[in-house]
């Protein structure tokens, strides 16, 4: 207690996305009455007089310093806590630090998730990671530049370099991140639970990792490939003519294509299902529906991309919002002008834009 002012509840720091609703609040014991007046980077805010400052679509100019003043007849204490706005929302399990978006995070271009741990791409080309590290996975190799996608499997992590080349780093158990030697001319990667994928400009593919349930066994003569998933222990592949090929475990039909399935535009994967995104805006999925992860909402359409989590997937919206159905975290309101999605094991992200993203199909990076 400071001269009858005891502070119960401090002021804590925040990272918040462009467009969020977030509050900065404190409590204290003392001989009423308490007065409190906020500052922004040493500016009164005027009609700031309560315990807690609300914001609403909170914006990039917002970020700062915030410091309340409680005073009393006798004196006055000053608690102070900095609110970072960064493009990237990230919510659900945050026990191992996987939602802990870096306050100085900026320029990203994409989004990936793991098991724990989460993946950014900068738009630079380098890569941050956060989140757990228990074996590695959140190690980007020293010097790592010049990517253009990367991937976040259940341990593992895997970068896209613009010549064609991969770095892999986190859990080696299953050989998922021994890059064949000469694999070069890649366009696109995938990163299961123990296994990696990767796609070459000629559209054909190459895997490496575990192969326990012949996720590795590539069909013959397959070609024409132009996007890639990785589920939990098998793979997607979406061809040049709309089609979609899997292999691997097959326990769910999760690698069982519906008769007649063509016109996809994208795919992903979770534990034990598939999703496609199909021309029009509209999607269909198929395998285990244990927790709802095949029952697409009917109220669901115009959708731009997808994204699966471990139980369940995200979709965005033409507005800019975020559709999603089966086990995932509940969305952080105020989440719009979304650009892109990923999923993790419990855990979910999102890519802010500044402004509207104009309606286009957004393949999105697949991942477990």
């Amino acid at each position: 207690a400071v001269n009858g002012i005891l502070l119960t509840t401090p002021l804590r720091n925040q990272v918040v996305f462009r467009g969020a609703t977030t509050t900065l609040s404190v409590a204290a014991q003392s001989t009423p009455p308490i007065d409190y007046q906020w500052q922004f980077n040493g500016t009164l805010l005027s009609g700031a007089t309560n315990s807690s400052l609300v914001f609403t679509n909170l914006q990039y100019s917002q970020a700062g310093l915030y410091a309340v003043t409680l005073s009393n007849a006798l004196a006055a204490i000053t608690n102070a806590a900095s609110v970072a706005v960064v493009a990237v929302a990230a919510w659900g399990d945050d026990s191992h630090g996987q939602t802990d978006v870096p306050p100085d995070l900026t320029n990203v271009l994409a989004v990936a998730g793991g098991y724990y741990h989460t993946l950014a791409l900068r738009t630079e080309g380098t890569v941050v990671a956060w989140g757990d590290n228990s074996v590695g996975q959140t190690n980007v190799p020293a010097g790592l530049s010049n990517v253009v996608a990367a991937a976040a499997g259940y341990y593992h992590s895997l970068a896209l370099r613009a010549d064609g080349t991969l770095s892999a780093w986190g859990n080696n158990g299953s050989g998922q991140t021994d890059v064949p030697a000469g694999l070069t001319n890649v366009v696109a990667v995938a990163a299961g639970m123990s296994n990696s994928l990767a796609l070459r400009a000629d559209g054909t593919l190459v895997a490496w990792g575990d192969n326990t349930y012949g996720q590795r066994d590539i069909p013959s003569g397959l070609s024409n490939v132009v996007a890639v998933a990785a589920g939990g222990f098998f793979h997607l592949a979406l061809g040049q003519d709309g089609t979609v090929l899997g292999w691997g475990k097959n326990d769910s039909g999760q690698t069982t294509m519906a008769p007649g399935l063509t016109n996809v535009l994208a795919i992903t994967c979770g534990r034990d299902f598939s999703v496609g995104l199909l021309a029009g805006g509209t999607t269909i999925a198929w395998g285990d529906n244990t927790f709802g992860q095949t029952n697409i909402p009917s109220s669901i359409s115009n959708l731009l991309a997808i994204a699966s989590g471990y139980f369940g997937t995200l979709a965005i919206q033409a507005d800019g919002t975020v559709a999603a159905w089966g086990i995932l975290p509940v969305m952080p309101f105020g989440l719009t002008n979304v650009v892109g999605i990923a999923g993790g094991y419990n855990h979910s992200l999102a890519l802010v834009a500044d402004r509207p993203a104009p309606a286009k199909i957004v393949v999105s990076s697949p991942r477990l």
